[in-house]
């Protein structure tokens, strides 16, 4: 396995971890991927591009793909995040499909690193 230092810039996201010098999240909106990258790094978590996110209640080819990666991540011992979740109905059947984690404007806007903190780690008084 290569180590996370010779992972090309734009095949992921590397963030900090405990168990590993990084984690990296690898993404399905990059052009240039290629499943081979899945073995070679330690990635744990695969990202489902908004393209299927947004398709998925109106294509049955959106809800193969994503069943698909979906079932590879697993096999794989990998997460799914889905990327660009805008409605309810998205929400609704990527919990059907058993995707792990979601993102998008229906959950909540980009945030500032200070905003964040202010309005989701803030603590707040129990009534």
């Amino acid at each position: 396995m290569r180590s996370c230092a010779t992972m090309p810039r734009r095949l992921g996201v590397c963030t900090p971890s405990r168990s590993s010098a990084c984690r990296w999240r690898s993404t399905t909106s990059e052009p240039v991927s290629s499943f081979a990258y899945l073995q070679d790094f330690p990635i744990d978590s695969l990202k489902i591009d908004r393209s299927f996110t947004n398709a998925i209640t109106q294509s049955a080819e959106s809800q193969a793909l994503v069943r698909m990666l979906v079932q590879l991540s697993r096999d794989l011992g990998m997460k799914t995040v889905a990327e660009g979740v805008e409605t309810l109905e998205e929400m609704d059947q990527l919990r059907l499909e058993h995707v792990d984690e979601a993102q998008g404007y229906l959950l909540a806007r980009p945030l500032q690193p200070q905003q964040f903190r202010d309005t989701v780690l803030r603590p707040r008084a129990i009534h």
